[in-house]
């Protein structure tokens, strides 16, 4: 934690520092009238604080909620979900129990009775249990009951009640759910980051209004694209290292679980 604390002031510094050097030259450059010396002296670093303050928050929504405020790169408006820890499947006419375990290759899968110890691919129905109630899955079917499979993918869909999804090849786990309200504040985040550095640039570093959106959009891009992600990937770091001793304590869970 004190590392990332570094880094965040650490940019502020940075950010002040550019902010000076950028406005004195550049104003210099193609503005009669620029800052005086003594007004740049504290408007930098009062813009570069609000970057920093910006940052710092996108920061702490980032480890609250990874998924929902990761960088522009790694953003996905679908939520990944984690794999059942266990399942029962229904194969002629028996329930047959299935745990979740790690495979030679280290990917999730599931392990059954000495009689059945892989999953089938198209089992009659899936049944999974959450907060002491069941959910049953059965599987696509045409008037006939037959298995009906997407006609393009070729790929068989189960539903639950709820009307919730698990495709073949995934059995276990569900299908990612669109996220838009969490896409709409992704938009507005990344909006009020642009409207904090034209804010720095143009009332508060003096310069003209084309002047500041056009370096708007450059500030915008480098700290999206270049500066952002490192600094939230440490935040990712530290939130995994605060979370070993609770995944010690409780004996360190399976690959992807969700508790049943």
């Amino acid at each position: 934690m004190f590392s990332l604390i570094l880094i965040l002031l650490l940019l502020w510094f940075v950010v002040a520092g550019l902010m000076a050097t950028g406005t004195l030259f550049l104003q210099g450059y193609f503005n009669e009238t620029p800052p005086a010396l003594t007004e740049v002296a504290w408007r930098a670093p009062v813009a570069g604080a609000a970057v920093a303050a910006f940052i710092t928050l996108w920061t702490i929504l980032y480890y609250n909620n990874p998924e929902g405020y990761a960088p522009l790169t790694e953003y996905s408006s679908t939520e990944e979900q984690p794999y059942f820890s266990k399942l029962w499947i229904i194969q002629e006419g028996q329930r047959i129990e299935f745990n979740l375990r790690k495979n030679d290759q280290g990917r999730p899968a599931y392990v059954g009775p000495t009689r059945l110890p892989r999953l089938p691919a198209r089992p009659a129905e899936i049944i999974v249990r959450e907060d002491g109630e069941e959910a049953h899955f059965k599987p696509d079917r045409d008037d006939r009951g037959n298995f009906k499979p997407d006609p393009t993918s070729k790929t068989l869909s189960y539903r639950d009640e709820r009307g919730r999804v698990m495709q073949e090849g995934y059995l276990g786990q569900l299908v990612p759910e669109k996220r838009p309200g969490r896409t709409f504040v992704y938009v507005l985040l990344n909006l009020l980051h642009g409207v904090v550095w034209f804010a720095c640039l143009w009332p508060l570093m003096r310069f003209t209004w084309g002047q500041a959106v056009l370096l708007t959009i450059g500030c915008w891009l480098m700290m999206t694209l270049i500066i952002l992600p490192p600094i939230l990937k440490q935040a990712d770091n530290v939130a995994k290292e605060r979370a070993k001793p609770t995944e010690a304590r409780r004996g360190g869970p399976l690959f992807g679980e969700r508790a049943v």
